[in-house]
């Protein structure tokens, strides 16, 4: 899975990958026409720019906190929806 946000020609991409036969988990973040230092600042200027376009006002985090629960939604379970 990856994840990209894009101003004119910088980028900050996440990409995250299973290995579902070892169970290994992989992240790695591309910093395209900035550094890594700059990410936090690049990724707050992106927000503002995103609720230009009218979005709902809740803050799309590029990871979800640590003290977030993530909802695990069954094979079956979503099958029903």
């Amino acid at each position: 899975m990856a994840i990209g946000h894009h101003i004119h020609d910088r980028a900050h991409v996440i990409k995250k990958s299973k290995n579902n036969k070892t169970g290994d988990r992989e992240l790695n973040q591309e910093f395209i026409n900035l550094d890594e230092s700059e990410a936090h600042i690049f990724d707050e200027e992106w927000q503002k720019e995103i609720m230009k376009f009218g979005t709902s006002g809740a803050r799309c985090n590029l990871e979800a906190p640590k003290y977030r629960s993530n909802r695990h939604i069954s094979r079956e379970d979503a099958s029903r929806r």
